[in-house]
């Protein structure tokens, strides 16, 4: 979960201002409606109009807030925001005088003293040009520097651009400093400590997460990313997919007027380096924008393995050690165009293409024991398993809004796909058979799979505001989900000099989903209180298919998913909320493949075609107080979860360990969690996540009733530093306790990183030096156990990493107010306190 910090005085006045002023017009207009009427009983009213422009350039400034004084009492009446060619209207206004201020940050605010109307007068103010103020946008720069969280009751926003101890890093890197966030060895993702948890790019599913979602996320460059969003309990608009809640990675889009840019280069220790350029163009109706990213990362592993089965009154022992070496290549590109069709329609088209070469060499040494430690059997494995993958993720998208304020419709379809292509080799050295030394032999196979994942989505979102102070929201959704999974396997004869297709093995996996929603919410305030209920209706209809012997698995279901909220606001530094909410996790392309990894052939890991979903009642109460130097949420929270997908760990014939998939049972969490910013001074502040949960798990498996239950507990920590003379430090730590599984236990994990910056060519450019894992600290290590086997895997991956990096930005720099395009930005919309 995204750390939360307070809004500075100079960004949340502006954005309080414009709620203040839309409410006020609101009642204005409202009062307005009693005023005399003119001849055939039409209101017999006057209106002000005109264009906001920059004194400097003539360009129209969008976003202008206007407001309108009666004089000469100086009572606030309306205003309205400027559209995106800065024109702007002020009507149903009596006669009389009047005082207009225009106020926008980076401008000087301008006020004109003296505006009489007379009775249904149309007065048009012209041009009115707002005047730069540099100082101003230099303040922006120096008080939002610290603010890398923003923290709501409902959502957290961790702004990934200010994280120096991720340069030159991925994806990854970047969620594993996100509070409430764990990011295990193996790239695997959990929040409040459930790895149950959706990942969306951009605000929606996509190819890119699509397959393989660990290994796709650390080929994106943390470059790449502007933010990283957190929501916990969403509520009925958004997608009820993830048991946790949603992660949502933003990739960068253009924000500054003008003409701007940026260049980084960073190189890391290994072989390792990342390539960053953004160019976008902002100007009258149009904006463009561009983001090309390059990454090159080396990376070596270690693991071991330790297992002892238990047959009858014996036991056989079981020790791996393998050392891999990994090589990524991997090259991004996002580039979109918003049109402003009018002051009230935008349309916008966005496009990201991320190709990627990867390979993974490792060599696998095995050896058998008897209890008495004779050896059974030992040989040596090696592999090399070359990957080629593109993704790609297209959107277009409609967003009208109304002459009523706040009343918005939005358009969107969006198509994704992933396709990879994996040619693994092995090669196997044997040297002990059945208690013998033997000369060695060689033994060949290849395994040649390719994944092709593709999803369609359209949505339609109406909302507007109903009687005084609610909102009604309602939308359509249909989702088209295809994985195609082609799996071939040969073994090399020796007999007839030759490779012969292993025909048990070979199959086609092909999955479908079709998902239908439509959803429906209500909110309404009433004093300090708020209360929002929305509920989401959906069919899924999903087959899955082997191809080879043409079985066929349809799973069809529908669900109703609820949510509530009730919120309160204490003070005007404290609220309170409780919520609910229904949701469901869906099995994933590795859960549901059935085709095995042979890299170990004696650990295979398979997926399971025939998992249901799992469901989940997520009930959560937080709090949050924000103060000047000091902040504070905490959030005491509950999941009940059915049908529960776990791994599910056995032992065969032939001594082989099957690592798959099942719904196992059921799942109790329960745990308070901590998010605290204190600011000890103007250059200094720290942010501390605390997590601590209960889990119960039941269920049957293979060895019978699963009843376990375990205390755990994760923290996780960041400290700012503004030095003299544009330095600046940050530092990170994070502790994760003993976990549970179905089956075993996860062991403890730690990290410490650090980056020192400094800023250059004043303020343009920026010079960081960090380091990730200084005590070389982090690695993967879980205990299993079943009736007949105990098992101990230990995993080490390259993670104490020394970065450089350099970062030059060019441009006007002009800042530009934040739109709401579409669902893209979903998820950055929530009103934490309001809704």
């Amino acid at each position: 979960m995204c750390i939360f910090a307070p809004i500075k005085k100079i960004l949340i006045k502006p954005i309080y201002y414009l709620l203040l002023l839309q409410f006020a017009c609101g009642l204005a207009l409202a009062q307005d409606n009693n005023y005399k009427r003119g001849e055939g009983g039409a209101p017999a009213f006057s209106k002000i109009s005109g264009v906001i422009i920059d004194k400097t350039s003539k360009e129209p400034v969008e976003f202008a807030a206007i407001s309108i004084f009666r004089m000469p009492k100086d009572t606030l009446i309306g205003g309205v925001v400027s559209g995106a060619t800065g024109t702007f209207e002020i009507d149903k206004l009596r006669p009389g005088k009047y005082k207009m201020k225009i106020a926008f940050m980076g401008y000087k605010t301008l006020v004109i003293d003296t505006i009489f109307l007379k009775r249904e007068e149309s007065k048009n103010m012209g041009n009115i040009a707002l005047e730069n103020n540099q100082k101003q946008l230099k303040e922006v720069v120096v008080e939002t520097q610290q603010d890398m969280v923003k923290n709501t009751i409902d959502k957290k926003v961790f702004d990934a651009e200010k994280l120096a101890v991720a340069n030159g890093g991925s994806a990854n890197d970047v969620l594993a400093q996100v509070p409430t966030v764990s990011v295990d060895i193996n790239g695997n993702i959990s929040l409040r400590g459930s790895g149950n948890v959706t990942i969306l790019i951009d605000g929606r599913p996509s190819g890119i997460s699509g397959g393989g979602r660990a290994g796709v996320l650390a080929g994106i460059p943390a470059s790449a990313i502007e933010s990283v969003e957190v929501i916990t309990n969403p509520s009925a608009k958004y997608d009820p997919d993830g048991m946790s809640g949603i992660i949502n990675i933003v990739l960068k889009k253009n924000k500054l007027q003008g003409t701007n840019g940026s260049v980084s280069q960073s190189a890391g220790t290994n072989n390792k380096c990342n390539t960053n350029i953004a160019y976008s163009i902002r100007k009258n109706k149009i904006n463009f924008y561009s983001n090309y990213s390059f990454r090159y990362n080396e990376r070596f592993g270690r693991g071991d393995v330790n297992r002892t089965t238990y047959v009858a009154d014996t036991a056989i022992y079981l020790t791996q050690k393998n050392n891999s070496n990994n090589f990524n290549r991997n090259h991004s590109l996002k580039t979109g165009l918003d049109y402003n069709l009018s002051d009230k329609v935008t349309l916008g088209f966005n496009a990201t293409i991320n190709a990627e070469n990867k390979s993974e060499y490792e060599l696998l040494n095995n050896n058998t024991e008897n209890m008495s430690r004779q050896g059974i059997s030992a040989f040596n494995r090696y592999s090399g398993t070359p990957n080629k993958g593109i993704a790609q993720d297209y959107n277009i998208n409609y967003r009208k809004k109304f002459s009523k304020p706040k009343q918005l419709l939005t358009i969107e379809s969006n198509y994704s796909k992933n396709n990879n292509l994996t040619d693994a080799r092995y090669r196997q050295e044997n040297y002990r058979e059945n208690y013998q030394e033997i000369t060695p032999f060689w033994f060949y196979q290849n395994n040649l799979s390719t994944s092709n994942f593709t999803i369609n989505s359209n949505t339609l979102d109406y909302e507007s505001p109903v009687l005084k102070s609610a909102k009604l929201e309602c939308g359509l959704k249909n989702i088209n989900r295809v994985i195609d999974n082609d799996f071939f396997s040969e073994t090399y004869s020796n007999s007839l000099g030759e490779f012969v297709a292993d025909d048990s093995l070979n199959n086609r996996f092909i999955f479908t989903e079709h998902i239908y929603a439509a959803y429906c919410s209500f909110a309404q305030t009433l004093g300090k209180w708020s209360f929002k209920g929305g509920i989401r209706a959906e069919q899924a209809n999903t087959k899955s298919t082997l191809v080879n012997d043409n079985s066929n698995y349809f799973n069809n279901y529908f669900n109703i998913f609820p949510t509530a909220y009730i919120n309160r606001k204490i003070s005007e530094k404290m609220e309170l909320q409780l919520n609910y909410g229904r949701r469901i996790n869906r099995p994933g392309v590795g859960q549901l493949s059935p085709f095995a990894d042979y890299s170990n052939p004696l650990i295979l890991r398979t997926g399971n075609p025939y998992l249901n979903p799992e469901y989940t009642h997520n009930t959560e109460l937080a709090f949050l107080y924000n103060h000047k130097k000091i902040n504070f949420s905490g959030s005491f929270y509950f999941r009940k979860t059915v049908g529960l997908i776990m791994r599910n760990i056995s032992i065969n014939g032939n001594n082989q360990t099957i690592v798959t998939f099942t719904n196992l049972g059921s799942s109790d969490n329960m745990g308070l969690e901590t998010v605290s910013r204190i600011e000890f001074f103007k250059w200094w502040n720290v942010t501390l996540n605390l997590n601590g949960f209960r889990t119960l798990i039941r269920g049957t498996n293979q060895d019978g009733e699963i009843n376990t239950s375990n205390l755990s507990w994760n923290v996780k920590m960041l400290s700012n530093m503004l030095l003299k003379n544009g330095w600046s430090l940050q530092l990170t730590a994070m502790y994760n306790a003993r976990n549970i599984l179905a089956q075993g236990v996860i062991l403890p994990m730690s990290q410490i990183d650090f980056a020192l910056k400094k800023d250059v060519l004043k303020g343009k450019g920026t010079l960081t030096l960090g380091v990730s894992d200084v005590m070389d600290e982090m690695r993967f290590r879980v205990s299993t156990s079943g009736s007949n086997f105990s098992q101990q895997v230990e995993r080490k991956r390259e993670t104490r990493i020394a970065t450089l990096t350099f970062n030059y930005r060019f441009g006007s720099g002009e800042a530009a107010p934040r739109r709401n395009k579409s669902r893209d930005n979903d998820y950055k919309n929530e009103e934490g306190g309001g809704f």
